[in-house]
């Protein structure tokens, strides 16, 4: 993202009221622990590592689409 990391974008969306709820998977090139961390503790619903595997991040579209429901 040109303007800013997707960590910025998650803490931003996690602050407004009505984008609190929506579900993020963050998809990085980052496999740093730390990283997975900070993004579970701002609030990202899962975390996909580059390059992914298709079918895997349709699955956990599809797991929180479900738990959605």
């Amino acid at each position: 993202m040109p303007q800013m990391t997707g960590m910025k974008m998650l803490e931003i969306m996690k602050a407004q009221a009505d984008l609190v709820h929506v579900a993020v998977i963050m998809l990085t090139s980052s496999d740093r622990p730390q990283d997975f961390a900070r993004a579970a503790a701002a609030g990202a619903a899962d975390y996909v590592i580059k390059p992914f595997d298709p079918q895997l991040l349709k699955e956990k579209v599809r797991r929180l689409l479900q738990q959605a429901a």
